[in-house]
């Protein structure tokens, strides 16, 4: 059965200089238990530096396919996705508040990732909310045709 990933093999990785042993302990983490959120972010930007900065193309390929199993991870299992929000992670959501041109952007280039979020009323008392806050002009651009 396969040990789960800690904070103290991450700070053995991350203190670790020699190459050989940053890739036996990159292709020993890859058959870790990933459930710790925190754990995941730490493995994650470590992982990153690692990519960033490979010792070398072996370290590199290994930290790809790593990258790669979180994502995997995230993906199937939505509850640990969830608890990951707004840590930037492949799979995760952030919610965030955009300007005006920021928000036309996104939703110019990214349609189907954009929703309005956390709002609890329905979709009539947030058109007439907007109405009063928006100047007109936007509400119009905003709401036309429906």
């Amino acid at each position: 059965m396969p040990v789960a990933l800690n904070a103290n093999h991450l700070l053995h990785l991350k203190k670790c200089r020699e190459e050989e042993l940053i890739a036996k302990l990159l292709q020993k983490f890859f058959h870790c238990n990933l459930n710790r959120p925190g754990v995941i972010k730490a493995y994650h930007d470590q992982l990153l530096f690692f990519a960033a900065y490979p010792p070398n193309p072996f370290i590199y390929k290994l930290c790809l396919e790593a990258l790669e199993r979180i994502k995997t991870l995230l993906a199937d299992r939505p509850s640990l996705s969830f608890t990951l929000t707004g840590s930037g992670l492949p799979s995760t959501k952030i919610h965030c508040l955009f300007s005006r041109p920021v928000a036309i952007w996104l939703v110019i280039n990214f349609p189907a990732s954009v929703q309005l979020y956390a709002s609890k009323a329905n979709e009539d008392a947030v058109r007439s909310i907007f109405k009063l806050v928006l100047p007109k002009i936007e509400y119009k651009n905003i709401f036309q045709g429906k």
